[in-house]
């Protein structure tokens, strides 16, 4: 057996706190959505006023953004991953209980 892998079913309890660390992340992935889109707007206003410092702010912040929308989407993958696992231990719990 692996370190970190029991042989027992979660509780019903546990099944719950992980629910709400798993909403947690998908609130947090789509914050870093919102983070993107603010870094485009901040970006796409640098540019259009023109300027070496200017644009190369706009650079770097789409630069940011396109890292957030990565950072997101995989937060937000990584939760709806750990939903569906824990939909099926529920629906294991629920035949073996």
């Amino acid at each position: 057996m692996m370190p970190g892998t029991g042989s027992r079913q979660p509780a019903t309890g546990d099944l719950a706190a992980q629910r709400k660390l798993v909403r947690r992340a998908m609130g947090q992935g789509r914050r870093w959505y919102l983070r993107a889109v603010l870094m485009v707007a901040i970006a796409v206003i640098a540019a259009w006023r023109g300027g070496q410092l200017n644009y190369a702010l706009g650079v770097v912040m789409i630069l940011l953004a396109t890292m957030g929308i990565s950072l997101g989407r995989s937060i937000r993958r990584s939760a709806q991953a750990s939903l569906e696992k824990l939909e099926l231990l529920d629906k294991t719990e629920e035949l073996g209980g």
